[in-house]
């Protein structure tokens, strides 16, 4: 199935969108100007934690692939080669 993650996401993006549009213009000067900082902090703390979860997997990834190189880069040559092979099998109707 299609992420249903998505479509929850999209959906809710969708519908925030037109409830802004239809009452955004009744708040008051101040609520938008408080929502506007709360999107503000919002928005720096995805973009922090963003950048500490990736440096993170950086590093993790320097240290697993200094130690297992050769047989990760095995690994990955094989499992690559079943994709293949099982698109393969699709395509020619065997399964």
């Amino acid at each position: 199935m299609f992420g249903l993650g998505t479509i929850i996401n999209c959906s809710a993006i969708i519908i925030a969108g037109i409830a802004g549009m239809v009452f955004g213009n009744h708040l008051k000067e101040s609520m938008q100007d408080t929502l506007m900082k709360a999107d503000g902090v919002a928005v720096i703390f995805i973009g922090i934690i963003t950048l500490i979860i990736s440096m993170c997997g950086v590093k993790i990834g320097n240290i697993f692939g200094d130690k297992f190189k050769s047989k990760a880069e095995l690994l990955g040559g094989i499992i690559l080669i079943c994709i293949g092979l099982k698109i393969l099998l699709e395509h020619t109707g065997i399964i």
